[in-house]
């Protein structure tokens, strides 16, 4: 399959490229090209928008000097890993000011699916609240 044929299909288009004349394949090709990286980035800010992640972080921008714990080729190999296209849950657990936000953020920036992030206060606010609150019908459930 050759890449006009597969632009074509990856966007939904019904038009076989036979039909299309040798003079317009090149311009419809780098049309193709240019809509689905608007798709692309279309889909990643709605899903920044979603998941309420504030700034994108990539990790090229993380300080690995700031702190020598980290190792750059184990958060790079785990990055590399079929975790991501498992999509297993990750926890990082650390003191504040680490890099456990930037890491987690740019990680997310870069995978092939949705996925969330959560802060522990958040999380432990949408798992226990409403435990509380069928415990205790007093105690106020705010969340969805």
């Amino acid at each position: 399959m050759n890449e006009l044929q597969s632009l074509l299909k990856e966007l939904g288009c019904k038009t076989p490229p036979d039909e299309i004349t040798s003079e317009r394949r090149e311009t419809i090709l780098e049309f193709l090209k240019m809509e689905t990286e608007y798709r692309r980035q279309h889909r990643i800010k709605r899903l920044l928008t979603m998941s309420g992640i504030k700034q994108i972080k990539t990790l090229e921008q993380f300080d690995w000097h700031f702190n020598p714990k980290i190792s750059k080729e184990d958060i790079m190999s785990f990055v590399n890993s079929p975790w991501i296209e498992q999509a297993f849950n990750l926890v990082l657990i650390g003191d504040s000011g680490l890099g456990k936000s930037h890491i987690a953020v740019s990680i997310l920036c870069g995978a092939p699916h949705k996925m969330d992030y959560v802060e522990l206060p958040v999380m432990l606010s949408k798992i226990y609240v409403p435990l509380l609150s069928r415990i205790n019908p007093a105690i106020p459930y705010f969340f969805p």
